[in-house]
């Protein structure tokens, strides 16, 4: 399976920028024809400057976008208000509606009573401490691809024209630095940020050595540079090469995530990818965003670490634009009657595991509780003998709900204990 060469000309993230470009008479008309998604929302008639509000700084924490609502300049100024620090957003009137278009930013935005939300899909969803502070810390290291690459505005230098021609195409301006301006690339002096670089430069290699994708095989290796949507076409086609049962819908959002989520601002590390012979293994630097826990991967929902990079490989095709990304993967292993996808987060880079042979989750009891399957994959995914405070830590679990579950698959002869004595601190388990 190969990642589409071309920009895709429905793409959501691109859909109202092209309206806008048309004129306002033909925006007036096709705009409320638009569906909500993660980069544009309608507001209905009742809309209160607390859910403009809250709206505005949802799009601002997470990718941008384009909000129209039933009101006038009003409303919109008395929504700012209630937001802290101020949103970057661009307000345009029309006869029966007006519209914002709202800036990503490496600040977060929150209530001025506290409450902090983000747009997740066609959702605004609040989030709570853990995933404020998160957001916060995350949106510093964000802040790295919005700087600019050097104190030159001259962009044609810096980027390849065969690549900008393609963007300028897929957002349907009428020049190429109205398309870097649409999508934030350009930093307020005008300067190439490091987002435009990456995605737009022949080889941004020169600059950032670290940032390209290594493919290895048993008896290969392939080094895969370029631009980012050229990288992960490259991956693709390097693990189509190597050869694996996993099903292609599932390694390839696997590797776009990867790629287009991971933290630049880690200088040194890159993006690896380990075809086995029965599995994949995909490690990218930086870590889950918003306190995610890793073993809940089918219910992660979007929190992009760099909402330009993600949003232009949107437009250009690369990347699907739903937002549901890891749910579709799970999905695809388990119509294969593959294990869900197996994520571990380490101190500076998280890795996904895709099994390419009959789940050991499929053999067990259809009884068998989540708890137990997931200590199973964890036993599976560690390849050696694991104690129960080692257990412990990887679920997140009480160490009486873990020992308890260990019993049992005790008992049913699917885990095996290993120690001199019932009481022994040095004590292990490994999958029979």
């Amino acid at each position: 399976m190969s990642v589409r060469p071309n920009p895709s000309p429905t793409s959501l993230s691109a859909q109202a920028a092209r309206v806008v470009s048309q004129g306002k008479k033909f925006a007036s008309a096709e705009l409320p024809k638009l569906r909500e998604s993660q980069w544009f929302s309608k507001l209905p008639e009742s809309t209160t400057a607390r859910e403009l509000a809250i709206t505005l700084l949802s799009f601002h924490n997470a990718e941008g976008g384009t909000i129209i609502y039933p009101g006038g300049r009003e409303l919109f100024d008395e929504a700012r208000n209630l937001i802290h620090p101020d949103v970057r957003a661009h307000f345009r009137d029309y006869p029966d509606f007006s519209l914002v278009y709202v800036d990503p930013w490496h600040y977060f935005h929150e209530l001025n009573n506290g409450d902090c939300f983000m747009r997740v899909g066609t959702r605004n969803r609040k989030l709570n401490l853990n995933q404020r502070q998160e957001l916060a810390w995350d949106r510093e290291v964000e802040g790295f691809t919005a700087r600019s690459v050097g104190n030159t505005a001259y962009f044609r230098i810096l980027l390849d024209q065969k690549l900008l021609g393609e963007f300028q195409r897929a957002l349907g301006t009428s020049s190429p630095k109205k398309a870097l301006r649409a999508r934030d690339l350009l930093t307020q002096e005008g300067h190439v940020c490091i987002a435009a670089y990456l995605l737009l430069a022949k080889r941004p290699q020169t600059m950032f050595p670290y940032a390209f994708v290594e493919v290895r095989g048993e008896h290969e290796v392939i080094r895969c540079e370029g631009s980012i949507p050229e990288q992960i076409r490259a991956a693709a086609r390097g693990v189509e090469k190597l050869g694996t049962a996993v099903p292609p819908e599932a390694w390839l959002e696997g590797l776009r995530n990867a790629v287009i989520h991971r933290s630049y601002a880690m200088a040194g590390d890159h993006v690896r990818v380990r075809v086995f012979d029965n599995r994949i293994e995909i490690t990218s630097p930086g870590r889950f965003p918003n306190n995610t826990n890793p073993h809940t991967a089918s219910r992660l929902f979007r929190n992009a670490r760099n909402p330009r990079v993600a949003r232009v490989c949107a437009d250009l095709g690369v990347s699907e634009a739903r937002g549901a990304g890891i749910r579709r993967m799970c999905q695809a292993m388990r119509d294969a009657g593959f294990a869900d996808p197996q994520y571990q987060q380490f101190t500076e880079a998280v890795r996904l595991t895709l099994f390419s042979e009959t789940t050991t989750a499929q053999a067990l009891p259809k009884s068998m509780s989540a708890t137990a399957t997931r200590i199973v994959n964890e036993l599976k995914l560690a390849d050696k003998p694991l104690g129960t405070g080692q257990l412990t830590a990887l679920l997140g679990l009480a160490r009486p709900t873990v020992l308890r579950h260990l019993n049992a698959l005790r008992e049913q002869g699917l885990v095996q204990w290993h120690g001199r004595s019932k009481r022994d601190p040095l004590a292990t388990w490994s999958v029979r």
